[in-house]
């Protein structure tokens, strides 16, 4: 059965895309489901987390030298549409989870796309479909951690998605950016009918007693009625969760709030199968 394609947007940075990202990730896999997590984004910060991340020197990113860690910038870069291509992209970093890496180098590639365009009949937007389509049956969930903007990368991912959540913070500059993403999915499912279902927003590092929080969760509630999905409580820092390996999240964070928070947002999401949501009451009692 092929795997669900989950996006994790916002055009806003901060708000806790790869941190996210991260623990959908982990926690699946705690349960056995085949996760895949792409990352999109060339800072590399869900890469870093997964001890996969790599400097790009100056010749790698001039093109006078190959990089030794293929990520996905080669598969925007030549293509690939090929299982076997694909998954020599791919890195495995615990048991049921795998990662496919970026680094700086994936900055040049909307550039590079943009001037293959001019000269060349391509179908840039797809270019991440046509890849992951090859290996989705591998996996029960695919992940993509996306870059703050709005871009080539993003279309590709909202192209191959399924779903597409977009974590938030109490304050202005992340709504304006949810609201970005939300005209450009409407975009694409009006030019090109992509299957790409918007599960909701949620906030994240949630002060949930502010005004501030209660005046954007309201204007949420407003907007998206049942899709507000549930606030992330701020028991742990964004900072502090990067500070350590992808590996060692769910032990980090087992008696804190935030892991169940993730566990009952999940759950909320709509995408689980009936034995995982079980499972996880069973494991909160619940």
């Amino acid at each position: 059965m092929a795997a669900k394609v989950i996006s994790v947007v916002n055009n806003k940075g901060g708000v806790g895309k790869t941190t996210s990202t991260a623990f959908f990730g982990e926690i699946l896999a705690l349960f056995g489901k085949r996760v895949l997590l792409v990352d999109t984004d060339e800072s590399g910060n869900l890469s870093l987390l997964f001890n996969h991340f790599q400097e790009d020197s100056a010749d790698i990113m001039s093109g006078l030298t190959m990089a030794p860690q293929k990520n996905v910038s080669e598969i925007f870069k030549f293509r690939y549409r090929s299982a076997e291509e694909v998954k020599s992209c791919i890195y495995n970093v615990g048991e049921y989870i795998d990662i496919l890496p970026a680094s700086k180098r994936l900055s040049l590639i909307p550039d590079f796309l943009l001037l293959q365009s001019k000269t060349n009949n391509l179908n840039n937007q797809i270019i991440l479909k046509r890849a992951l389509q090859t290996i989705i049956d591998d996996y029960d969930y695919i992940f993509i951690d996306t870059a703050p903007r709005n871009d080539i990368l993003i279309v590709n991912s909202l192209m191959i998605s399924d779903y597409v959540v977009i974590p938030v913070r109490s304050e202005g500059f992340s709504f304006k950016g949810f609201k970005e993403v939300l005209a450009k999915l409407r975009e694409l499912q009006d030019e090109y009918e992509i299957a790409a279902q918007f599960l909701g927003a949620y906030q994240t590092a949630a002060e949930t007693s502010t005004n501030i929080y209660k005046e954007l969760n309201a204007q949420y509630e407003e907007l998206l009625g049942a899709k507000n999905l549930p606030s992330i409580r701020k028991d742990i820092k964004v900072n502090e969760v990067l500070s350590i390996s992808g590996s060692d999240l769910i032990k980090y964070t087992s008696s804190s709030n935030v892991l169940y928070d993730y566990c009952m947002l999940l759950i909320a999401m709509g995408i689980l199968d009936d034995d995982t949501i079980r499972a996880i009451k069973a494991a909160y009692a619940c």
